[in-house]
């Protein structure tokens, strides 16, 4: 069964966290206060990146934070 997941904090640990849940071959949308970090995070995983919380979250089953 594939999910669509929110993925909140990509740093050291999120970001591998992440990467195993796209890998899984669920739908992983991430997002994070350093822009420029989420974006490229993205870009490397294969995520797509959410406007903010409030569409994170309307958008996915299940939401993961990392903070």
């Amino acid at each position: 069964m594939t999910m669509t997941i929110g993925f909140i904090g990509v740093g050291n640990m999120g970001r591998p966290m992440a990467a195993l849940l796209v890998k899984a071959g669920h739908a992983v949308t991430v997002l994070d206060r350093d822009v420029a970090l989420v974006r490229t995070v993205a870009a490397e995983i294969g995520a797509a990146v959410a406007d903010g919380p409030v569409a994170l979250a309307a958008a996915s089953d299940v939401v993961f934070t990392m903070l």
